[in-house]
């Protein structure tokens, strides 16, 4: 496989695939900002994404679904800021297509500007973003709320290139309700209270410092309250988190397996584990696992079992999970296949790593 280290490699794309964007800019650097509202199951957000433009260009293509986009502007190099008083969408490819209004040449810099608004859906849909019922310490049911982004699941966050080639910087910010956790990608540069007569209860905003290049589908967050433990046997800190209304104790076994395949890993691969933290999330409803760099999310079953009652049949499942999880940090996370019809190339180098 070929290391991606550009964000955008045209040569390895098919270009006879159905679905694929026009390759007329470039995004470089995405600074997004997302409010959900989990009881309701509304997400607003804001959203800058800075692109290279590669050829003249009269339009900007993205992909965007179950999104309504409420505002947008194009602010050029030189500090112009060009309304744009509609896009237009296409249900069918899932894109919106914004319009210039006049040509962009090759070489320019330019901002795209958007307020927008979604949904969250639930869990079973494994799309976008979703919830699913836990209960707290007092045993009241509540919604946390966690992402889905493979394989086209973050065009129904905030409009993007959903293309595995199409690396890009991330820097988010998230605002919740004060008494949440939020998880993410990176690790928190601030934790910022906020204030508003708007405000049902009060609020903050999380903001994550930047990924490094990644592709779109391994944006993750996990909104919720949270148990947690820790090791600081591996070189960056490796957490398990859980909701209240489970035992943590019974991760304990699953932290150990984490820790061993990132040393296991890191050795093999001969090539560092670049992010500051590794969390590993228990989701309930969540299906399966889904190998998000830095924030790996897992069904709840599979990392949380209580040694007394699982056989060695389900000890060896979470492990094999874990490992493969882990392994798709380096496969599939730091070297990215081209398109959507050879992620099984993760899988499969993912799996092999995992059983050596």
């Amino acid at each position: 496989m070929r290391e991606q280290f550009n964000p955008f490699i045209g040569d390895l794309r098919p270009q006879n695939s159905p679905g694929i964007l026009p390759q007329n800019v470039k995004a470089t650097h995405y600074e997004i900002e997302l409010e959900p509202d989990l009881e309701n199951a509304t997400l607003t957000g804001s959203s800058t994404i800075h692109f290279s433009v590669l050829e003249a260009s009269t339009f900007i293509l993205l992909n965007c679904v179950e999104i309504e986009i409420l505002s947008t502007e194009v602010i050029e190099a030189s500090g112009n800021v060009i309304e744009i008083p509609k896009v237009h969408y296409d249900k069918t490819n899932e894109t919106m297509m914004v319009p210039l209004g006049q040509e962009i040449a090759a070489g320019e810099k330019i901002e795209l500007r958007q307020s927008f608004r979604g949904r969250i859906n639930n869990a079973k849909s494994m799309a976008g973003f979703n919830r699913s019922r836990y209960r707290n310490t007092d045993g009241k049911e509540k919604w946390m709320g966690s992402t889905q982004g493979q394989p086209t699941g973050c065009r129904r966050i905030f409009p993007c290139t959903d293309e595995p080639a199409a690396k890009a910087i991330f820097s988010f910010n998230v605002i919740v309700d004060e008494d949440l956790t939020c998880l993410g990608n990176m690790d928190v540069a601030a934790d910022i209270s906020i204030y508003s007569s708007a405000f049902v209860r009060p609020k903050k905003k999380i903001v994550f410092n930047k990924t490094p290049l990644m592709s779109p589908y391994l944006v993750a967050f996990v909104v919720g309250e949270f148990n947690y433990i820790e090791s600081t046997k591996y070189r960056v800190p490796v957490r398990v988190y859980a909701a209240p209304d489970q035992d943590i104790t019974t991760a304990e076994r699953a932290l150990e397996f984490g820790v061993r395949a990132m040393t296991h890993h890191e050795k093999t691969f001969g090539s560092p584990y670049p992010l500051p933290k590794l969390d590993m999330v228990a989701v309930p409803g969540h299906g399966g696992a889904m190998e998000n760099w830095g924030c790996v999310i897992y069904d709840d079953k599979l990392i949380l079992r209580d040694d007394s009652n699982a056989s060695a049949q389900e000890v060896y499942t979470s492990a094999r999970v874990i490992t493969h999880e882990l392994a798709h940090q380096w496969f599939g996370n730091i070297v990215t296949t081209a398109w959507w019809d050879s992620t099984w190339l993760n899988e499969v180098s993912s799996l092999l790593a995992s059983v050596v």
